[in-house]
């Protein structure tokens, strides 16, 4: 018997498959070689390339900034408002002029500067008319505007002044380091769209430093922005000694004096943008990768060389073993091997039959997923091309609703829905065997129950969790709503929106409820006219005892008539929004009733006395905050309020009130906006209105006779205004007062 060679001959598998190897590294290393002199000749331009294709994208961001801007300036310049501020200034004195269009044109500048995609720091209007300059937290004097909110040596006062008679209509102007009233400093960049025809223009204050973090696509941080005249508008780079480049050139980049300088010309804004690149960043680049690419190529062929012999001995091993069994028919072929194919076919059929538990219990999975997916979609109309299931038996829906109430928050509420659900699913299965339950939302659990005489039983069940939930109820306040019974899969929606409905009746209660029938809801609840006038008095007198008194009166009167949960936190929140909006228009600071008394809290108030305690806190800390505020009172102010009081009826002006202060009446109106926050004829319009509530509910006075009573002697500008203070015109409200006694 022959005996096989010690080493492998030259036909043999591992010199066939080594030799082979050798071939195919000799072409990639020959490849390697070529794409590397090719590359090292060329990286330098494809370095240039790209700090130009960096530099293009740059500039096509900052224009379609500065173009999108500039719409947006023009969208405001535009407007209806400004003009017809500007033609009153034009004819009126400024303590004439509609101060609710300012307030809308506010209103719309707050939403320009909110917009992030803009990068705005401020916007204003400036009318050349009266001095008179419109931003978008108030109307300051341009002195003060560019003194104290933006100061900057590069603009002064006169130059802004300057700027409505200037000729142009898009201009960006030089960045500069602006001080502002809190004490910090930002760079601004001020742009200013015009029309000649007018004296009046729009100017933003916009952020280049953001704009450069968002725009700028280059290695350097060297970058600048030059005007039409070649004057610096923006720079930004790390060291203070720089040069700017000759731009009197053919190409648009160029090398010296050891820097790159690539710049492009916008011809839609004049500007151009230049990136200055050091050289010697862009030739440690070119060594950097030279290094690299040799370094990658030796230790590739290296790798090749040892994977070959490697792999080449690996794969003949098992070969020569099947090899040397085929000689020896009779002995066992031996297919356990290092090598993973032949371990492959040696744990074939186990492998398979693995694979086959696998692939049905994912099956099974899948297939419950499906059902889920399936009853979700019917019960919210979520309609696809799937064919419907066939005929079912009846049904109806039991929905859990849970009000999670555990201040600790030691569990999450979606661990809590999920251990409530699990459990629902486990105790309804013991009585209804057919029925399933799903969460369908992070605060319900929906459970479906099949047949036709399940009906009957389900409170039964119902009771017995029950009992179980309300030994957590301190934690999770459950309420469970059942349907009626339906006979059709394309109802699944319908059962599903009843039990939505159920649940708004849902009664005040610290325990589990459990509803099965629709129950009257009673209409709305709030202040009558006189209720809500003495809720004024007493707030802004910071009396708590008497305004939480007048709410424990709302709320029993709500648990008498039988209202339920839903209303006593509707009109709650209503409090609360209201005390807030009567103490801001006060003057009182109110930002740390607004962080600790949260309407969302009222969400987990389940008791009246509950309510009672969460407004005794509200209104002790109101009190506080009103007696701070009453040692701040201001005299003039007080004899403003109490003049309009006596004299409300009357013809009364701002000049008569400023007469009896020895005041200008100019001077007075800015007086009253700043500390009241509202104009002088918003207070006067606001008393009468109150007095008219008063007259609506109390008297049989038809509504001309009200209207000449409060100083109203035009009946349309009485219903008018009356509209606008209360929403609803004098007639309807009377009506709304009749029904509700």
């Amino acid at each position: 018997m022959s005996m096989s060679p010690r080493f492998p001959q030259i036909n043999s598998v591992f010199f066939q498959v080594f030799s082979k190897f050798l071939i195919i590294i000799l072409l990639l290393t020959s490849f390697n070689y070529f794409s590397f002199s090719f590359f090292k000749n060329n990286i330098l331009d494809e370095i240039i390339k790209n700090n130009k294709l960096n530099l293009n994208n740059t500039v096509k961001e900052y224009e379609e900034y500065f173009i999108a801007l500039r719409e947006e300036m023009l969208r405001l310049y535009s407007d209806s408002k400004v003009s017809l501020i500007n033609g009153q200034m034009m004819t009126r004195p400024q303590n004439e002029i509609n101060y609710l269009l300012v307030s809308d044109l506010q209103d719309m500048m707050q939403k320009m500067t909110a917009n992030r995609f803009l990068y705005m720091d401020n916007v204003f209007l400036f009318f050349k008319a009266q001095s008179m300059l419109i931003e978008r937290d108030g109307t300051p004097s341009e002195d003060r505007m560019f003194s104290a909110f933006y100061s900057s040596a590069m603009y002064a006062p006169s130059f802004w002044r300057d700027q409505s008679s200037a000729s142009y209509h898009f201009k960006i102007f030089p960045a500069s380091l602006f001080a502002k009233h809190t004490g910090t400093s930002l760079t601004l960049m001020p742009v200013i769209v015009k029309n000649s025809a007018y004296t009046y223009y729009i100017s933003a204050l916009i952020q280049p430093d953001n704009l450069f973090e968002n725009f700028h696509r280059s290695t350097d941080d060297s970058f600048f922005i030059l005007n039409e005249n070649r004057q610096p508008v923006y720079i930004h780079s790390q060291s203070t000694d720089f040069k700017l480049p000759d731009l009197n050139r053919e190409e648009d980049f160029y090398e010296s004096e050891g820097n790159y300088y690539f710049y492009k010309t916008s011809p839609l804004t004049g500007l151009t943008y230049i990136s200055i690149i050091p050289t010697h960043r862009i030739y440690d680049q070119i060594l950097g990768l030279n290094i690299t690419l040799l370094a990658v190529l030796l230790v590739s062929i290296v790798i090749s060389i040892i994977a070959s012999i490697w792999f080449g001995r690996r794969l003949n091993r098992p070969i020569k073993q099947i090899m040397d069994s085929l000689q020896q028919p009779r002995s066992i072929l031996q297919l356990k091997s290092n090598i993973r194919e032949f371990d492959f076919i040696s744990g074939k059929i186990q492998e398979l039959n693995s694979l086959n538990q696998q692939i049905h219990q994912d099956l099974l999975t899948k297939s419950s997923q499906l059902e889920n997916y399936e009853y979700i979609k019917k019960l919210k109309m979520i309609y696809t091309d799937s064919h419907d299931r066939g005929k079912i038996d009846r049904f109806f829906v039991v929905l859990f609703h849970l009000n999670y109430l555990d201040t600790d928050r030691s569990l999450t509420l979606e661990r809590v829905a999920y251990f409530m659900k699990e459990f629902i699913h486990l105790s309804l299965n013991e009585t209804f065997p057919n029925s399933f339950t799903i969460q369908i939302e992070k605060n319900q659990i929906l459970t479906m129950v099949f047949g036709d005489d399940q009906r009957q039983r389900i409170e039964e069940a119902l009771s017995r969790l029950k009992a179980v939930f309300d030994h957590d109820k301190q934690s999770c306040l459950v309420t469970a709503a059942v349907s009626s019974v339906y006979a059709d899969s394309f109802e699944y929606h319908s059962a599903y929106e009843e039990a939505l409905k159920l649940l708004d009746g849902r009664y005040l209660s610290d325990e589990m409820e459990i509803i099965t029938e629709a129950r009257p809801i009673p209409g709305s609840y709030f202040f009558t006219a006189k209720q809500e006038e003495e809720f004024f008095h007493l707030l802004q007198a910071g009396n708590c005892l008497a305004c939480v008194d007048l709410i424990r009166k709302m709320l029993e009167h709500m648990a008498a008539s039988g209202a339920v949960a839903g209303q006593f936190h509707k009109f709650s929140a209503d409090i609360l929004y209201k005390s807030l909006n009567i103490l801001e228009a006060v003057k009182v600071e109110t930002g740390e009733l607004v962080r600790d008394y949260v309407p969302a809290q009222l969400a987990q108030i389940c008791s009246i006395d509950h309510y009672l305690r969460f407004f005794e806190r509200f209104f002790h800390r109101v009190s506080e905050l009103v007696k701070v505020k009453k040692e701040e009172q201001d005299d003039t102010i007080a004899f403003v309020l109490e003049y309009i009081r006596k004299n409300y009826a009357e013809d009364i002006s701002l000049e008569q009130v400023a007469a009896k202060l020895n005041l200008s009446p100019s001077y007075l109106s800015i007086y009253i906006r700043e500390k009241t926050g509202s104009n002088y004829l918003e207070h006067i319009h606001t008393f009468r209105i109150g007095k008219a509530k008063e007259l609506l509910e109390n008297s049989d006075l038809n509504i001309q006779e009200i209207g000449r009573q409060i100083g109203y002697y035009n009946p349309t500008s009485f219903i008018r205004m009356f509209k606008r203070f209360t929403g609803t015109t004098p007639k309807e409200y009377r009506k709304l007062q009749t029904l509700q006694m």
